[in-house]
């Protein structure tokens, strides 16, 4: 068999350039020898070969097309070219002609496309072609018979030549293909094994993502149920919140469960008014949390963008999260950016680094004091605003302190109605 799918179309495309190639060198040289010698030679015959192999070629091409490569093809392929060689060389006398050593071409090809038993059959083949034409095919110049010994040695001369060189040739081209498939097969094998590490990291960063975004909603579960049980009279209000807490978390769960069976990429409407939600909801679920100024402005109520607000509303809550452990008070801040919206958190902390700036949302980094966190909220936040057109970006605000700028994905049209 032929190398499979696009290395056996490609493989057939070198046979046909080096076939092409054949038939504008064989043309020239024939050219030239006729208008040295007109009279002399069958022009109009070699022309009929000449055209005829061209139009073959070109229906070759077009069923090319249309089926998948098979070897026989190839065995075709190469038969007919050394048939037209052969009959070419015959009817212009060039037993002797320097084009004879085309031939090589042709060895060269069949052993980068054929299997080795084909294609030293078939180089075979080639060699016995050569040394018939040599030995059998009329002349230019005419040999005494019998032919004198000096004859008879250059003859036998140029055979070998073209034996040792045609052996050499199929040898170096075959060794060269088996170090290269053995080359692209180690290869492959070590794409493979880096795609399954790299899926193996990515579900680990998924999973550690995952543990990052059910840390605040069980904080809070684990503050409201110690609440609850320190002051039993305020424990219905203190259980109301708990519960909604621990649906919070199943929907995460959902979430994650559900991410890969959606088949129409969700969005999210009225962008203002679920800021707002958003911000009262953490601010809710913790201690020391009251510190924060909002200004969405009404412009951003009714605006829309890619995404599900679940997954937007993790990523505020977790640039709240690290605002706040950056230092309070917060200021939330939403504006128009053309037919997006930007929401920026500023904290009151020392501001970030130029290293932090620039490395901010990188899978494991973190530069809070004593290595607290794993680096991966900001991560996760970052991966998901940026497959749905947006980004995170940390600045370091003028005067002191840090902002995080979420900007949301832009939503083209009008948002999806089911």
């Amino acid at each position: 068999m032929l190398p499979p799918s696009d290395n056996a179309v490609a493989a057939m495309r070198w046979l046909s350039t080096w076939r092409r190639m054949t038939i504008l060198i064989i043309a020239l040289g024939l050219g030239a020898q006729t208008v040295a010698a007109p009279g002399q030679f069958p022009v109009a015959e070699g022309a009929a070969w000449l055209v005829g192999l061209g139009a073959v070629d070109m229906a070759e091409t077009m069923l090319l097309r249309r089926v998948r490569p098979r070897e026989w093809m190839a065995v075709a392929h190469v038969a007919l070219n050394l048939a037209v060689l052969g009959r070419l060389a015959w009817a212009f006398r060039a037993g002797d002609h320097p084009s004879l050593l085309l031939l090589i071409l042709q060895v060269g090809a069949m052993n980068i496309v054929l299997r080795r038993p084909v294609a030293y059959a078939v180089t075979t083949a080639v060699i016995a072609l050569y040394a018939f034409l040599v030995a059998f095919a009329p002349r230019l110049v005419p040999l005494p018979s019998p032919l004198p010994g000096e004859q008879l040695g250059r003859m036998a001369g140029q055979i070998t030549t073209f034996i040792v060189a045609s052996g050499a040739v199929a040898w170096f081209v075959t060794e060269v293909q088996v170090t290269l498939r053995d080359r692209e097969g180690r290869l492959q094998s070590a794409l493979d094994e880096h795609n399954s590490s790299a899926r193996l990291a990515a579900l680990g960063i998924q999973a550690a993502g995952i543990a990052h975004e059910l840390g605040t909603p069980l904080s809070s579960i684990d503050m409201l149920a110690a609440e609850a049980q320190s002051y039993p009279d305020d424990a219905a209000e203190a259980l109301a919140t708990l519960r909604a807490q621990i649906q919070r978390c199943r929907g995460i769960l959902n979430r994650v469960r559900d991410q890969s069976a959606r088949t129409i990429s969700p969005e999210t409407e009225g962008l203002g008014l679920a800021l707002r939600e958003w911000i009262d909801e953490w601010a809710a679920a913790g201690p020391g949390r009251a510190q924060i100024q909002v200004e969405i402005p009404t412009e951003v109520d009714a605006a829309f963008c890619r995404g599900s607000a679940d997954d937007w509303r993790s990523v505020i809550w977790t640039g709240l999260d690290n605002a706040l452990k950056a230092g309070a008070p917060l200021v939330v801040r939403a504006r128009r950016n053309g037919a997006a919206v930007v929401v920026e958190l500023d904290d009151s902390g020392p501001g970030p680094s130029q290293e932090m700036q620039a490395r901010a949302g990188e899978a494991f980094f973190t530069a809070w004091p004593g290595g607290g966190g794993r680096g991966l909220g900001l991560f996760a936040a970052r991966t998901f605003a940026r497959r749905c057109g947006g980004d995170v970006i940390l600045h370091r605000r003028e005067g002191g302190g840090g902002r995080l700028e979420v900007r949301f994905g832009k939503l083209d049209g009008n948002p999806s109605t089911p």
